[in-house]
């Protein structure tokens, strides 16, 4: 189901999240708390955030692996580690604000979206996956 919010609005995230607690109340909670489930395979579609608050329900108290689609094999599984691959990593000028790490895999994040989402003064951090051949043309 999709939702009929923008991801750039507060409503969004606050539906989105709420519909996420529910859903995990009703169809996994009671699995976790009998005992009755010792596993589970997440297979990854939704947002970051919501990804990642999907992690914090499940807890430590099970364990969970996680799986994304890679687009260029269209597959679950986990592919190798590249050879000369390495983080690009940026540090904001002013670090009095509250820290937050955009973590980018294939594409710039403008701050805008984050400042939009998160209130107050914000010291953003950047890190970046970068291949040799890119390293490289950037010299």
């Amino acid at each position: 189901m999709r939702s009929e919010e923008k991801d750039s609005s507060d409503q969004y995230w606050q539906i989105e999240s709420c519909n996420l607690e529910k859903a995990f109340d009703r169809k996994i909670r009671d699995l976790i708390e009998s005992g009755e489930a010792h596993h589970f395979s997440i297979f990854a579609f939704a947002p970051q955030p919501l990804l990642i608050q999907l992690r914090k329900l499940f807890t430590d108290r099970v364990h969970a692996t996680v799986y994304q689609l890679h687009r260029e094999t269209r597959t679950w599984q986990w592919q190798p580690h590249p050879n000369g691959f390495a983080f690009n990593t940026t540090e904001p000028e002013d670090k009095s604000g509250i820290p937050v790490l955009a973590f980018s895999s294939s594409a710039k994040i403008a701050p805008e979206r984050i400042s939009t989402v998160l209130p107050g003064k914000l010291s953003i951090w950047g890190a970046k996956g970068v291949s040799q051949q890119m390293l490289t043309s950037l010299r």
